[in-house]
C-alpha cells in the first residue's frame, strides 16, 4: 500500500519513493528558491545525472508540477503582452559543471522575459523578473532534439541583455510549441536593413500614398507589403487583445514626443521597433497622424461627392451594395489600406464595452481625415460632417459586407 496524505498535503511516515521519470521529461526539481540546483552534468546535452541531498528528497514533494505549469497567457491574463508563458529549465553554471534550474518563462513580441516562479492564481503578480532576452531582427535560433535521451534543447544568441540563454524543455510536444512561437515572434520583427542599403530615400508621412507604394514596391524588403511598410508595423501591433482593451484608444492622445520621434525615425528610413514598453495611444497617435497628413485623403477627392450623395439617400434598399460599389472603384492601394485600418477599427468596436470606443466615437475620430472636399476650405467640412461621421460609420459597423468582403 502506497503512502499515506496527511493534513495540509503531507505525506505520512516519510516523502514516498520517487516515480519513474516521465519518457521525456526532464527530471524533477527542488521548489524554494534559495536551494541548489539538484541537475549537474559535464555537457549541456548530458542531463540524466541527478544529484540530490537529503534535504532535496523531501523538497521534491512540495515541487510544482511541471505537467500543470501554464501554456497559455489565458490563465494569467494579468501578465502584460504575454503570448506564451509556463515553466521550463534554464541552463545555468559554466560549460565545465552546467546546472538546469527550473523557471517561469514569459514570451512577449520583443523578448524573452524568466522569472523564479509563475503567478498562482489569476491576481497574483510576476515576481521581478531574473533576466530576459531582448529579441532582435535575424537574432539566432539553434534547437536539439535527443528523444531516445528525453533531451530536447532551444539556444538562442545575439540577443540583447542576456546575450545567451538555453532552455531544456520537457517533452516533444512543449519544445516543438516553444520553438515555433518564439521564431515566429522573432519572424515578426522588422527586418534591418542590409548593410551598404538602405531604404529609398524621401520622408514617408505627408507623401502621396501612390508615391509611398511606389517607391515601396522597388525596395525587395517592402516589396511584397500591399500597404506602407509603417502601417502594417502600427496595425500589427495594435491588433492585439491587450491593446484593442486600451480605454480610449484613438481617442485619447499618446506623447506628441514619442510621436514626433518615431515619425522623424520612419523618414529617416529606419526601422520602426515597437515593443511591449510603447505606449499605444502613441502608436495609434501615429497611425492617426500619418492618414491626417496624406495630401489626398484614403477615400480620395474624386469621390467625394459620390460618396456624399449615396449617404445622403440614408437607409434605401440598395444602400449598402452602392456603399460596397463605390468601395470598390477606390484606387488598388486606396482599398488595401482602407480594408486593413477598418478591419482594425471593426476588432475595436467588438471592446467597445471596456475600450469605450463604439462605432459612433471611431466615427468622429477618423471620418474627417478619411473623407475630405479637394476645395476644402473648412466651412464645408463643418457643414457636412455630420453626413461624413454616418458614412465612416457605416464602413465600420458594415466592414464585412462593404470592404471586407
Amino acid at each position: 500500500m502506497g503512502p499515506q496524505m496527511g493534513p495540509g498535503g503531507s505525506f505520512l511516515g516519510g516523502p514516498p519513493s520517487m516515480p519513474p521519470r516521465k519518457q521525456g521529461g526532464p527530471p524533477p526539481m527542488n521548489s524554494g528558491p534559495q536551494s541548489q540546483p539538484l541537475m549537474k552534468s559535464s555537457s549541456a546535452d548530458n542531463v540524466n545525472t541527478l544529484v540530490k541531498s537529503p534535504s532535496q528528497e523531501k523538497a521534491l514533494d512540495r515541487s510544482p508540477s511541471f505537467d500543470n505549469a501554464p501554456e497559455s497567457p489565458k490563465e494569467y491574463f494579468q501578465i502584460p503582452g504575454a503570448t506564451k508563458c509556463g515553466y521550463l529549465w534554464k541552463q545555468a553554471g559554466s560549460k565545465k559543471n552546467v546546472n538546469w534550474l527550473k523557471k517561469f518563462f514569459v514570451l512577449r513580441p520583443d523578448s524573452l522575459t524568466y522569472y523564479e516562479s509563475g503567478p498562482t492564481g489569476k491576481k497574483e503578480a510576476l515576481p521581478s523578473a531574473k533576466g530576459a532576452v531582448l529579441f532582435v531582427p535575424g537574432m539566432e535560433i539553434d534547437s536539439t532534439a535527443h528523444p531516445n535521451q528525453g533531451t530536447w534543447f532551444i539556444n538562442m544568441t545575439g540577443g540583447k541583455k542576456d546575450k545567451e540563454l538555453k532552455i531544456m524543455c520537457s517533452d516533444e510536444k512543449e519544445y516543438k510549441d516553444w520553438l515555433d512561437a518564439i521564431k515566429g515572434t522573432i519572424d515578426k520583427l522588422p527586418k534591418p536593413t542590409p548593410k551598404g542599403k538602405k531604404v529609398k530615400q524621401g520622408p514617408i508621412f505627408a507623401t502621396p500614398l501612390e508615391e509611398v507604394m511606389e517607391r515601396q514596391r522597388g525596395d525587395p524588403l517592402t516589396a511584397s507589403l500591399d500597404i506602407p511598410w509603417v502601417i502594417d508595423i502600427m496595425i500589427t501591433f495594435l491588433d492585439s487583445e491587450e491593446m484593442l482593451r486600451q480605454e480610449g484608444l484613438f481617442r485619447l492622445s499618446g506623447s506628441l514626443t514619442t510621436i514626433n520621434e518615431m515619425k522623424a525615425l520612419v523618414d529617416k528610413g529606419q526601422p520602426l521597433v515597437l515593443t511591449s514598453q510603447i505606449d499605444p495611444h502613441a502608436v495609434a497617435g501615429l497611425l492617426k497622424l500619418f492618414i491626417r497628413e496624406l495630401p489626398e485623403p484614403l477615400l480620395t477627392f474624386d469621390m467625394w461627392d459620390k460618396f456624399l450623395e449615396v449617404q445622403r439617400e440614408g437607409n434605401s434598399v440598395e444602400y449598402k451594395n452602392k456603399v460596397r460599389d463605390l468601395m470598390q472603384s477606390l484606387p488598388k492601394d486606396n482599398l488595401s489600406f482602407v480594408k486593413k485600418l477598418f478591419a482594425l477599427l471593426y476588432k475595436v468596436t467588438k471592446y467597445s464595452e471596456i475600450n469605450k470606443m463604439t462605432s459612433n466615437n471611431l466615427a468622429i475620430v477618423f471620418g474627417p481625415n478619411i473623407l475630405r472636399a479637394r476645395d476644402d476650405n473648412g466651412f464645408s467640412a463643418i457643414e457636412n460632417s455630420a453626413v461624413v461621421n454616418d458614412f465612416t460609420k457605416t464602413l465600420i459597423t458594415l466592414f464585412e459586407y462593404v470592404i471586407g468582403h
